[in-house]
């Protein structure tokens, strides 16, 4: 139903404040909360759902929904385009975000409204898009200009939406109870967070220095030029059998097209114009038979491989599009290291193709020279596209608005723009025009005039709650006593002597043998997660043997460790989830089957699986599935319980930090959450004091079998606050 008139809009005002739960949605010009332009709102509860178009009547609409339990789909968009377009606050009104609900309950995709939607309520749900479609598409639009979709149709797809949004919020409402997740949800940390924090943080936005970025971006795309000249130099003795790949495939020696166009032209001949080049008709070219280059287009004679050579260069600089060799194509790449040099790929892709990546054009580096410097373009033109430039394309009088997503993890943690931002290089760790630019990226965002970053970062989050949820003393005492936890788990599992895992001490394992404790990270949580010799063989470049063998003593050097890798293991075969300490919920379903079906003895070992099914090739593929299906599955739990403690951590400790900033009445804000990180936005006048909260909220926000450690810096950009 479209509402027009006020009269009729008071009546339903009227029921919906009496209703228990009203479903809101809007429609928009577009997905920016701060430009677009809401064109429509619909509403629905009980059996009710009504659509307002104009804008005095949406304005009085969203005015009278104070105090109503609103729930919304991915409300944070509909909530800020209400506050942007009719200043009107709905925030504290917001009962429940259905979209947070539905990645507690499920936390894998879909997330979008219909798809989930569809998987609860079955196809039919979605039987409105094509109609929508069509008269988008009628009206001139693209696919997703909703507001060019006759207002009527419009008018039903939204009050679908908000009916469908109601039917989930039910559902959800049911198995959060069944689950005894309500008080996670509302309480303890999904909602708190989504109102408290993520909306802010993508509300507010970080100011950026646009003239610094703008400054850097000229430098690297000069330097990106330089790198691509230099490398393609270098190349030049590999290129040959390339070029004639190339030349072949792009412009092949033909009496048709392109090729046969730069004949014609090299003729001499004046031939007549058609709007796709010179005519080539076989009467006007039969005039000029004794012309060396029209006697080919004629068939009488043949092109020398120099000639055609020849041809095929001008047919590529008449397109203008440079060097024949791209450094940005995956095919060039793989052609020249796979099909030319024979160079052996480090991995395939699921459907057998060689992979190039960083990884492997750093192992060619050694033996060609402009490999590194194809390394360091590469890197240099991530640098440029994923920040440089996304940030100066997306920024808005100075302020950068990233997206948080509080549901695109499994663990809980945040995803978003701001969780890839390159961490700042040491000294001798990349090259050095690479660490120049990578080191720039956190310097352009800045706190701002009068403002400065509090930066607070956990220590060593992960190993710490690792030691606290495995239950090892051994292990905890590692922090109790301000060890290395890296040359601890190295000296205990390959039995070193004469030297400490005290960084004070002169025979620290990091000073005498760094070695040792550099290969300790590839196994320190990596067993624990369920490595298994095979790959901490090719991990360390060692013998399968003595893989079994390290990862032997490490399970008998810390015994209650490998007893809770066991309890985790039977509890998800049981279950088929576990719990984070925190109370979040990782479930299995596929494990069911696989437990059905197969003998977890014989999925535990690949050897096992092999002998018992090798003499029948598409039992022993099915099997080998299950197993990976099998495994995962117990891996995951393992480090689900130490990532997603770590995420509820970093998360609670958000909510506690925004609370006292709040009732302390401070000109602060959170302004990011990366990782284990915190960074602050605070006004100078009271830097010293959010500088103590940060830090103490923090340490205290929960209480591990260990004391977390997040010291608290204070810059004026990212860099040198962190």
């Amino acid at each position: 139903m479209i509402i027009d008139n006020i009269q009729i809009l008071e009546k339903y005002i009227k029921q919906l404040k009496i209703a228990p739960i009203v479903a809101f949605d809007t429609e928009t010009t577009g997905l920016n909360t701060r430009k677009d332009k809401i064109i429509g709102i619909s509403i629905f509860f009980k059996t009710i759902g009504f659509y307002v178009h104009d804008h005095d009547l949406m304005k009085y609409l969203v005015s009278n929904l104070h105090g109503s339990k609103l729930v919304g789909y991915n409300s944070y968009f509909d909530l800020e385009m209400i506050r942007n377009n009719f200043g009107v606050n709905l925030w504290d009104s917001l009962h429940a975000d259905v979209l947070m609900l539905k990645h507690t309950l499920q936390e894998e995709p879909p997330f979008a409204l219909k798809d989930v939607a569809a998987h609860y309520f079955g196809q039919s749900v979605k039987s409105d898009q094509s109609d929508l479609k069509a008269s988008i598409k009628a009206n001139g639009g693209s696919k997703h200009e909703f507001f060019k979709a006759d207002t009527t149709i419009l008018a039903k797809y939204a009050i679908k939406d908000s009916e469908l949004t109601l039917r989930l919020f039910t559902k959800f409402s049911s198995d959060l109870l069944r689950e005894g997740l309500v008080n996670f949800f509302y309480k303890d940390e999904v909602m708190p967070l989504y109102r408290e924090v993520t909306r802010f943080l993508q509300s507010d936005g970080i100011p950026v220095d646009v003239p610094y970025i703008e400054r850097s971006l000229s430098e690297i795309n000069v330097d990106i030029a330089n790198l691509e000249s230099k490398v393609l130099t270098e190349m030049e003795p590999y290129l040959e059998p390339f070029y004639a790949y190339f030349m072949a495939s792009k412009y092949p020696a033909k009496r048709s097209g392109t090729f046969a166009q730069v004949v014609a032209q090299l003729s001499g001949v004046k031939l007549n114009r058609t709007g796709r080049g010179l005519s080539l008709s076989r009467g006007k070219l039969e005039v000029h038979a004794e012309n060396h280059w029209i006697s080919y287009l004629l068939g009488n004679r043949e092109l020398t491989l120099n000639e055609i050579s020849e041809i095929q260069g001008i047919c590529h600089a008449n397109t203008k599009s440079g060097h024949p060799f791209n450094l940005n194509s995956k095919h060039h790449l793989k052609r020249l290291f796979f099909k030319i040099l024979k160079e052996t790929p480090l991995s395939k892709t699921l459907k057998g193709s060689p992979q190039i990546d960083d990884e492997f054009i750093q192992t060619m580096a050694p033996k060609y020279e402009w490999a590194a410097t194809l390394s360091d373009y590469n890197k240099l033109q991530k640098l440029r596209s994923t920040y440089m430039i996304r940030i100066l394309e997306s920024q808005e009088d100075g302020v950068f608005y990233p997206q948080w997503k509080q549901h695109g993890t499994i663990s809980g943690r945040f995803s978003g723009d701001c969780q890839q931002l390159p961490r700042s290089a040491e000294e001798g760790e990349v090259s050095e025009i690479v660490r120049n630019y990578r080191n720039r990226i956190r310097e352009f965002f800045v706190a701002g005039t009068n403002h400065k970053f509090i930066d607070a970062d956990y220590e060593s989050l992960e190993p710490h709650i690792f030691s606290h949820v495995s239950g090892e003393e051994k292990i905890q005492d590692i922090f109790r006593k301000g060890h290395d936890f890296y040359s601890t788990i190295a000296i205990d599992t390959e039995n070193l002597s004469g030297v400490s895992a005290d960084k004070s001490a002169p025979t620290y394992l990091g000073k005498l043998n760094k070695q040792k404790r550099q290969r300790a990270k590839a196994y320190s949580l990596g067993i624990p997660y369920g490595m298994e010799s095979f790959k901490l063989a090719k991990t360390l470049e060692i013998e399968q043997s003595q893989a079994d063998l390290l990862i032997k003593n490490y399970l008998t050097a810390y015994p209650a460790l490998h007893n809770w890798m066991k309890s985790t293991n039977h509890a998800v075969m049981r279950n088929l989830r576990v719990h984070s300490e925190a109370g979040r919920i990782r479930r299995y379903p596929n494990l069911r089957k696989v437990m059905e079906k197969w003998n977890p003895k014989l999925l535990e070992n690949s050897l096992d699986l092999w002998q018992a099914y090798n003499q029948d090739e598409e039992l022993y593929a099915e099997a080998k599935r299950a197993r990976r299906t099998y495994k995962n599955a117990l891996d995951n739990a393992k480090n689900f319980q130490i990532q997603s403690l770590a995420a509820s951590i970093v998360s609670r400790a958000c909510i506690n930090i925004a609370r006292r900033l709040k009732s302390e009445k401070l000109d602060a804000s959170i302004v990011a959450q990366i990782h284990d990180q915190i960074v602050v936005r605070s006004h100078e006048k009271d830097i010293d004091k959010v500088r103590e909260i940060v830090q103490t909220e923090m340490e205290s926000v929960v209480e591990l079998s260990v004391k977390l450690k997040a010291p608290a810096v204070i810059g004026t950009n990212f860099a040198d606050a962190h």
